[in-house]
C-alpha cells in the first residue's frame, strides 16, 4: 500500500487549514497508508513558543519524509515567514518523494509578490501539482510569479453539502444576525458589533446578534465582554461550537456576517457552511469571496471601509421587506447545491492526483 504524507497544521487549534488537512487525511486513509505530519505551532497566537514548536516539527517533517519516502507529499503553503518552514519540507519531498502536491490556502503572497513564495515554488519543481481554491487565485498566482505550473482548482464547497430548503413559516418578528470565527479584530469582530450597536442606536430594536467561536486574544475578549455588558439582551455569545452546536447556530440565524481582513483569508469554510444552511452572507472583499459570490443574491460583498454603513442599509431593507430574505435563502440553496456538485468532481480529481493514479 502506498504511503501518502499529509504535512501541515492539524487541530488543535481549529481553523480552516487544519480542518481541511484533517478531512483530506481521513478520506485518503481508506485508500492508502497516511503519514500525518503535524507542523502546527499549537496556538493561534504567534510568539517564541509558537515558532520553537514549528521549527522542531519542521525538522521532524524533513526527517520523516527522508525515512518513510512517501509516494506523495501533500501540503498547504503558509502565508508569511512560515513559507521558510514549508521550503525545508519541500526540499526533503523533492529528494525523497515521487510527487509533491501544494494546496494554496492563503492570499498573503497573492496580494503582493513574495520572494519566499517564489523560491518555494522553484524548489518544488515544474512537476509539482499546485491546487487553488478558485480561478481568481490561480490567475493571480500565475500573474505574480510568471511561471506556468501543473494546476487544478478545487473549491472548499465540497465539504459543505446543501441542506434541504424549507420555507420558513414563522412570523417575522426579530432578525437574527450571526458571526462565527476565531473571534478577533482581523476576522471582523469590531465591524460586526459596530453594525449591531449602530442599528440599535438608530431605533432598529427587532434584531439580535449571536456570536460563536473561540476568542483569539485578550484584546478581542475585552472588547466582546464590554459589548455584552452594554447589550445584555441583544448580544449572545455561545463560545466555541462544533457538530450539533454549530448546526444549531446556523439554524438560529437569518444573516451571516463575515467582514474579514485576515491577511491569509482565501475561501473561508464558514461562508460555505452558512450558505449550505440556506443563510445569506454579507462579507468583505477578501480572497476568493468576490469571485465566488458575485453572481448570486445569496451574498453581498462590501469593501471593509464601507462594510458597517452598507450592511446597516442592507439589514434595514430586509426588515422592511421580509419576503426578500426568503428569496435570498432560496438563492443560497441553489448556489451551494451547484458549487458542491462541481467541487465534488474537482475534489475527486485531486484525490486521484494525491494517490498518484490516473483518472
Amino acid at each position: 500500500m502506498k504511503t501518502i504524507a499529509i504535512v501541515g497544521a492539524f487541530p488543535p487549534p481549529v481553523h480552516g487549514m487544519a480542518k481541511n488537512n484533517l478531512l483530506i487525511s481521513a478520506e485518503i486513509s481508506s485508500k492508502a497508508k497516511v503519514l500525518k505530519v503535524n507542523t502546527s505551532g499549537n496556538s493561534l497566537q504567534r510568539g517564541i513558543k509558537y515558532h520553537l514548536t514549528r521549527a522542531i516539527r519542521c525538522i521532524q517533517s524533513v526527517l520523516l519524509i527522508a525515512l518513510k519516502r512517501p509516494s506523495t507529499v501533500y501540503m498547504s503553503m503558509d502565508g508569511g515567514l512560515g513559507i521558510l518552514y514549508n521550503t525545508l519540507t519541500i526540499s526533503s519531498a523533492r529528494l525523497f518523494a515521487e510527487k509533491i502536491v501544494i494546496h494554496h490556502r492563503s492570499f498573503a503572497y497573492l496580494d503582493k509578490r513574495s520572494l519566499l513564495a517564489r523560491f518555494a515554488t522553484i524548489v518544488a519543481g515544474k512537476n509539482c501539482l499546485h491546487v487553488f481554491l478558485c480561478q481568481c487565485m490561480r490567475d493571480r498566482f500565475f500573474s505574480l510569479y510568471n511561471r506556468k505550473f501543473r494546476s487544478i482548482v478545487v473549491s472548499n464547497a465540497k465539504h459543505t453539502p446543501p441542506l434541504e430548503f424549507k420555507k420558513r413559516e414563522r412570523i417575522f418578528e426579530k432578525l437574527f444576525i450571526g458571526h462565527l470565527s476565531n473571534l478577533s479584530f482581523e476576522k471582523g469582530l469590531k465591524e460586526v458589533i459596530d453594525t449591531y450597536e449602530q442599528l440599535v442606536e438608530e431605533g432598529i430594536l427587532n434584531i439580535k446578534l449571536i456570536l460563536a467561536g473561540p476568542v483569539e486574544n485578550e484584546a478581542s475578549e475585552e472588547f466582546l465582554n464590554l459589548a455584552m455588558l452594554r447589550n445584555p439582551k441583544g448580544i449572545q455569545y455561545l463560545g466555541p461550537v462544533y457538530d450539533r452546536e454549530k448546526f444549531s447556530f446556523y439554524q438560529s440565524i437569518d444573516l451571516f456576517l463575515f467582514p474579514t481582513n485576515y491577511k491569509n483569508e482565501a475561501q473561508p469554510n464558514v461562508v460555505f457552511e452558512a450558505l449550505s444552511h440556506n443563510v445569506p452572507v454579507i462579507a468583505t472583499d477578501r480572497g476568493c469571496l468576490r469571485s465566488d459570490l458575485s453572481n448570486t443574491i445569496a451574498a453581498a460583498i462590501f469593501d471593509r471601509e464601507s462594510f458597517v454603513s452598507r450592511t446597516k442599509q442592507f439589514i434595514k431593507e430586509i426588515i422592511s421587506s421580509p419576503e426578500t430574505l426568503e428569496a435570498r435563502r432560496s438563492a443560497a440553496h441553489v448556489f451551494i447545491s451547484a458549487e458542491h456538485e462541481k467541487s465534488r468532481h474537482d475534489h475527486n480529481e485531486l484525490i486521484m492526483e494525491i494517490l498518484h493514479e490516473t483518472i
